[in-house]
């Protein structure tokens, strides 16, 4: 294969391979930016984060997600 040929083919596999990763990215930001839930859940992974590194003892996410089921339940 000439050296022209060889880089046809790298521009079209590089074209089809950004083709391909802008329209992945772009569905998965419409299916993840449609639900609200979704910024909720990312928001309270946030909260567990701050509270594991900054709490005055070591709690692992089992505890912490069965505090915010407790709190939840009793809030109702």
């Amino acid at each position: 294969m000439s050296i022209k040929g060889r880089i046809r083919s790298s521009l079209i596999i590089v074209s089809v391979a950004s083709i391909v990763f802008v329209a992945g990215s772009l569905l998965w930001a419409q299916g993840t930016g449609k639900s609200p839930d979704y910024k909720e859940i990312g928001l309270f992974r946030r909260v567990m984060g701050i509270v594991q590194k900054n709490y005055v003892k070591d709690v692992n996410d089992k505890e912490l997600v069965q505090g915010a089921i407790n709190g939840m339940l009793q809030s109702l």
